[in-house]
């Protein structure tokens, strides 16, 4: 029999090597008497139990060496510094001096038993103290299901796709382990499927609602009902698979221009990085009648028969097989261009001009005649709609059609005016004001004109404004406001003075008068206010090329009167004098039955006492008698006149 004994500590069995129990179980103790130490049974034999292997080691330098009287066994120790100091190095060698184990850090592993030990640096007097651990040897395990499930690899690392799977390895899956992915959201998205080929492997299909924008995913799983391993936290695989890239559109915002009644087709187009199939498919917004989505391909077509529309919040999605999204607004529309440009143009003849005509609309406009001419020396750019050149003769009237097409024969017409006026420079003057505003010119101001009498192309300023009854006046007298009685008369002066008529002292030279005055076809003449408030027309010249040649002249006949306020009078009497003698030189216009009181026979005064007049200019003061067209009433007296109230100026066509 063996010789099994209990020792006298706690009833432990004891013996000798030889006498060890021959079916022991792991954690069994036993005092062995052969080698004097308390032993447990491990899956890797009998080993001495914790505490039966220490030994302490007293460090006396930068090196020390120490020999034991016996061999201590293979295993786990841990180092405790008396001094704290872990700055050391510990080699250990077995009885034929081979080194079984070294250390830097306060624990040691031998491989093998071993009798010898040197220590370098650590502090001198130190004491080390090696406590000998039971070691025992666990199997590597992936099938404990009861424990928490972890992760060690996945492949393949990129799931762009709806339906991609990956392989996952790891250990402890249990048969409704449950995986997830985990973006910069940190929300826990479920496969969407798991199939569990062993406890160590998993297949799994990525989820459909799988964003591009979370950055690279950590895999989680889980054993249900079983805490996680947190503190290891192997349970998850941290930057683990990317989900794809979402697509890029390649279409711009703006999409071809529908045109009516037309087969209508353009295609949408997005890119993916992964090279996978895009589909399309209407967000918000709505397409129009008669035009359709292929969300296969992208293609928008069909007929539209309707009127002008601007869709600008159509938004159109594009999705790859990877469920990624990308969005964009489109503009679609169909549209007639609206022209801007309108009325009538002029280009001065024999100076170089540009008219730019204009219209609108969301693609590229052409511009062309379809009706007309332009004048001789000018041209169009269809493609910018910029009328330019020299025009190389007078051109009084050119009325055309210009049409404006869009990129998809969309057009607008629109009847223009482009003349080519004289008047604007010597080389090119115009027979009369009339002329200039029979070519479409509105703008008063000073034209060159070819006066009668031999006088030749001079520069006379001009009433264009429609307004003032009809245009076409030719000025070549003006007083103002603020003028004395003794120096500006309508007979006084024989010299050009150039200020602006419509604000200021005006005059034509008698000679360039009487030139007016024999272009003035129509016979008519104009008493207009400065300031625009009313004029009187007589239909009769008030000047001609006879008028104060020389002497002492009166010049007075009767004519007819019309009004800017619509008054009319057949029956009055113009009259104007040279003399200047205690304030002669005067205009007047009176009522005829009264007539023009010529004041003796000394000198000429034609103010008839200062009664019945419609104007009456005294030197520059003028008079009425009546509230005409904004012609204040004068009073009776010859004295009080209106000087630094108003001004008018006489014109002739």
């Amino acid at each position: 029999m063996p010789d099994i004994r209990t020792s006298a500590l706690g009833g432990v069995p004891f013996g000798t090597s030889s006498t060890r129990p021959a079916n022991p179980q792991i954690g069994q103790t036993y005092y062995n008497g052969t080698i004097g130490v308390q032993e447990i049974y491990t899956s890797s034999g009998w080993l001495p139990a914790t505490g039966a292997n220490d030994f302490n080691v007293s460090v006396s330098g930068s090196v020390t060496t120490a020999t034991f009287t016996k061999e201590y066994f293979a295993g786990a120790y841990t180092i405790a510094s008396a001094l704290t100091d872990n700055t050391y190095d510990i080699y250990v060698y077995d009885t034929t001096g081979n080194q079984v184990g070294y250390t830097k850090s306060p624990s040691l592993s031998a491989t093998g038993n071993f009798n010898k030990i040197v220590v370098i640096g650590g502090s001198q007097g130190d004491l080390l103290s090696f406590s000998y651990k039971t070691t025992f040897t666990a199997s590597s395990t992936t099938s404990e299901i009861t424990a928490g499930a972890f992760i060690s690899s996945v492949t393949p690392t990129a799931l762009n796709t709806i339906d991609d799977t990956a392989t996952i390895v790891g250990g402890n899956f249990s048969s409704n382990v449950v995986v997830y992915f985990v973006g910069s959201d940190n929300i826990e998205r479920a496969t969407k499927s798991t199939v569990r080929s062993s406890n160590s492997q998993l297949i799994v299909t990525r989820p459909d609602n799988f964003p591009t924008n979370l950055g690279t995913y950590k895999i989680v799983v889980e054993n249900p009902g079983i805490t996680r391993p947190t503190g290891s936290s192997l349970h998850i695989l941290n930057n683990a698979v990317t989900a794809g890239t979402a697509p890029n559109w390649t279409t711009g915002t703006t999409l071809p221009e529908v045109r009516k009644n037309i087969a209508y087709s353009t295609t949408l187009i997005a890119t993916d990085t992964e090279g996978t199939d895009i589909d399309y498919s209407v967000v918000s917004g709505s397409l129009p009648n008669g035009i359709t989505l292929n969300n296969e391909t992208g293609v928008l077509s069909g007929t539209y028969t309707g009127a002008d529309f601007i869709t600008t919040n159509l938004v159109i999605r594009a999705v790859d097989t990877g469920g990624n999204t990308v969005d964009r607004t489109f503009t679609i529309y169909s549209d007639d261009p609206v022209w801007v440009s309108s009325g009538s143009y002029s280009i001065n003849p024999g100076t170089s001009g540009t008219i730019s005509l204009q219209a609108t609309d969301l693609s590229p406009l052409t511009y062309s005649i379809i009706s007309g001419t332009l004048p001789t020396g000018l041209s169009l750019n269809p493609s910018t709609g910029v009328i330019s050149g020299t025009p190389t003769s007078v051109i009084t009237s050119n009325s055309m059609v210009f049409r404006v097409t869009d990129s998809v024969g969309h057009f607008a017409d629109q009847t223009l005016s482009i003349n080519s006026p004289g008047g604007l420079s010597s080389s090119y003057p115009v027979s009369s004001a009339q002329e200039l505003t029979n070519s479409g010119v509105t703008q008063n101001g000073l034209y060159w004109i070819t006066l009668g009498n031999g006088q030749g192309a001079q520069q006379v300023f001009c009433l264009l404004d429609p307004a003032i009854d009809g245009g076409g006046w030719m000025v070549f007298f003006s007083t103002t406001a603020g003028e004395t009685t003794s120096t500006y008369r309508y007979s006084e002066s024989r010299e050009d003075v150039s200020v602006s008529p419509l604000t200021g002292r005006y005059s034509l030279g008698y000679p360039k008068r009487s030139g007016v005055s024999a272009v003035a076809s129509q016979g008519k003449s104009l008493i207009y206010k400065q300031g625009g408030s009313g004029w009187l027309r007589l239909n009769s010249k008030v000047w001609t090329d006879t008028t104060f040649n020389s002497g002492e002249f009166r010049h007075e006949f009767n004519t007819s009167l019309v009004t800017s306020d619509g008054t009319t009078d057949s029956t009055v009497e113009f009259g104007a004098t040279n003399y200047n003698n205690g304030g002669g030189g005067d205009m007047g216009i009176a009522i005829n039955s009264d007539g023009l009181d010529h004041h003796g026979g000394s000198y000429y005064m034609l103010n008839d006492s200062c009664g019945s007049m419609y104007i009456y200019q005294y030197g520059a003061g003028y008079k009425t008698n009546t509230s005409l067209s904004g012609f204040q009433t004068s009073t009776i007296s010859c004295d009080n006149s209106h000087n630094n109230q108003y001004g008018f100026l006489v014109a002739m066509k």
